[in-house]
């Protein structure tokens, strides 16, 4: 027994003389990516830190896609970092989606990537914005800057990645971008932005959609602000992902609107009922109380809806709620040929219709019957239209 210590105390041994010589796992895959994705040229001698002659790397970063790819985002800088520097002008970027290990790594597609403007220190990720059922994925890059005397940026790509064969395999398409500024920095013109990310359930059973909503608080002086807000949305649309401006409705058409008399003043148009904020409004331009008027939606694919919700009136304050009409009595008119009328209380508050079809749907218009009259206005407003328990209809069977 004494003569198996020697060996036992040398088999433990082995594993931590090779761990010392050899890098961490991590550093290797990162020095493999870079090979495979910059190769060096032939007798070129590089700097530490350098990927390439003249560009210094700043971040490397992956996301497993599925067993066999992953994407790997590699942001360079023409300057090297110094010790107490900031990083970093001449940014550039780069997202890849790759295929194996070791000497079977292969680069499937390569794309550009947009970085924020300005010097500073910056942060760079890739993750999955959003995962279909059959592999299909946003990917999401994300890249910020950040100088303490000129403020910060940020700059979103989005990329859509369908796993394929043959030369569509790990194809990269870029769907949408996206820039905000959480800070301009001090003085005037100054902007300050806040971007949120939601996601929901598509109408396509497995998939979601992605809204980013972006707030804005912008000033030319102390005294002159204002604020805005903007919603860009990705949606499955059956086959793939797209840019869209309402993941559900394609359009939303109108018997009338009301036109505002001033260049500066609030429109009253249509899309006012899908942009997710009660005070916006469509308002009927027509003559009298608005009886016969109408809204009609028209859906991006044929679908079956459980109920419908609307905020009947012009919800911008309680004030402005009150001078203008508000529905009383609605009929909705179905693409299936059936109707539905409902009755709706005098509130403000959200309202529900529970849809008596069951059929599978590719409109629904909204007509008004009767109204709550406005203490000052007669146009009848609606501030928000939406609909649930929505599902994409199943394909025809064919003849």
């Amino acid at each position: 027994m004494a003569s198996l210590v020697p060996l036992l105390a040398l088999l433990t041994a082995l594993p931590a003389q090779a761990n010392e010589q050899a890098p961490p796992a991590s550093q290797a895959r990162e020095r493999a990516l870079l090979e495979v994705l910059h190769p060096p040229a032939k007798g070129a001698e590089l700097e530490e830190g350098e990927v390439t002659p003249g560009r210094f790397l700043v971040k490397l970063d992956t996301v497993v896609l599925d067993t066999q790819r992953e994407a790997v985002l590699v942001v360079t800088s023409g300057q090297a970092p110094g010790e107490y520097e900031p990083l970093r002008p001449g940014l550039e970027a780069e997202l890849a989606v790759v295929r194996g290990v070791g000497k079977a790594l292969t680069v499937l597609s390569r794309e550009r990537v947009p970085t924020p403007s300005g010097v500073g220190e910056y942060q760079a990720s890739v993750s999955t914005a959003l995962d279909g059922k059959k592999g299909e994925k946003v990917i999401l890059v994300d890249i910020s800057s950040h100088n303490d005397g000129e403020g910060s940026g940020v700059a979103l790509t989005f990329f859509q990645f369908l796993a394929g064969t043959g030369k569509k395999d790990g194809v990269l398409e870029r769907i949408m971008e996206d820039r905000y500024t959480p800070s301009s920095g001090s003085g005037y013109p100054h902007e300050r932005e806040d971007a949120a990310f939601d996601t929901q359930p598509s109408v396509h059973e497995g998939y979601s959609d992605l809204s980013l909503r972006v707030s804005g608080h912008y000033c030319d002086t102390d005294e002159e602000c204002r604020s805005e807000k903007r919603v860009e949305r990705i949606c499955w649309e059956g086959t793939r992902y797209s840019r869209s401006d309402d993941c559900l409705v394609r359009v939303v058409t109108t018997s009338s609107e009301l036109k505002s008399g001033k260049a500066d003043a609030p429109t009253y148009d249509s899309d006012n009922v899908r942009d997710g904020e009660d005070s916006t409004a469509w308002c009927e331009g027509a003559k009298g109380t608005g009886r016969g008027e109408w809204l009609k939606f028209t859906f991006n694919t044929p679908v079956t809806v459980g109920e419908l919700t609307l905020v009947a009136g012009y919800n911008k304050s309680p004030e402005v709620w009150r001078r203008n009409a508000r529905l009383k009595r609605v009929r909705l008119h179905f693409s299936d040929g059936t109707r539905q009328d409902a009755d709706l209380d005098d509130s403000a508050s959200p309202q529900d219709i529970l849809l008596e079809t069951k059929s599978a749907l590719e409109s629904v218009k909204l007509e008004v019957l009767a109204v709550y009259p406005g203490s000052r206005h007669a146009d009848a407003c609606v501030s928000e239209v939406d609909f649930s328990d929505v599902q994409a209809a199943p394909p025809s069977p064919a003849p």
